[in-house]
């Protein structure tokens, strides 16, 4: 306490909150609002030093992308609210499934993408099978996020995914990397 009686709380300088304030921007604006994760913008600031450091270091580096199976029939039966608890549910159970050095973003509508720093192929197999495990294994969370808990059956038995993969090769961008993995989807979802 000061001789007023006050307790000395920390002083934050105009130089303080400014930084603070200008953090809290960038979060804002690299943040996806309905799932908190990443978006497009926040992603690319990441993924960028990210692949120039494994272009120095010679390190492995695999870029993902996802999309829900059968998430149109979601929205259009059971309405927008209830998609958007599944995209919820679903980036969370992503999430969960990566290191952390990895990461996630939402980057529109159902699909999600993210990069895996120093991956082997046997962490590749063994992303997949968490994602599975955790739509599996949270399902009580799903119940949470769901407007209508009645609609939980027939939400949980349309939920798959399919994941695409990139490794990194040498001169890769952030676009070459995103389009192979895209295009490594759109093979998976068609298989």
């Amino acid at each position: 306490m000061d001789e007023t009686g006050q307790e000395n709380a920390p002083k934050l300088t105009h130089r303080n909150l400014a930084k603070r304030t200008h953090e809290k921007l960038i979060d804002q604006t690299e943040r996806d609002p309905l799932t908190g994760l990443l978006n497009r913008k926040g992603l690319i600031s990441r993924a960028i030093p990210a692949i120039e450091h494994a272009h120095r270091s010679n390190e492995p580096m695999a870029f993902f992308v996802t999309d829900l199976d059968e998430f149109k029939k979601i929205n259009d039966l059971l309405g927008h609210p209830t998609g958007d608890a599944v995209i919820r549910y679903t980036g969370e159970c992503v999430r969960k499934s990566l290191r952390i050095t990895d990461q996630i973003a939402r980057i529109g509508g159902d699909e999600l993408a993210g990069f895996l720093v120093n991956p082997d192929i046997d962490h590749l197999e063994d992303f997949k099978k968490r994602i599975e495990q955790n739509l599996i294994e949270n399902k009580d969370r799903l119940l949470e996020l769901l407007p209508d808990p009645k609609n939980f059956d027939s939400v949980l038995n349309k939920i798959g995914i399919s994941i695409g993969f990139a490794n990194i090769e040498k001169n890769d961008s952030y676009d070459t990397l995103y389009q192979r993995a895209d295009a490594e989807l759109y093979k998976v979802k068609n298989e």
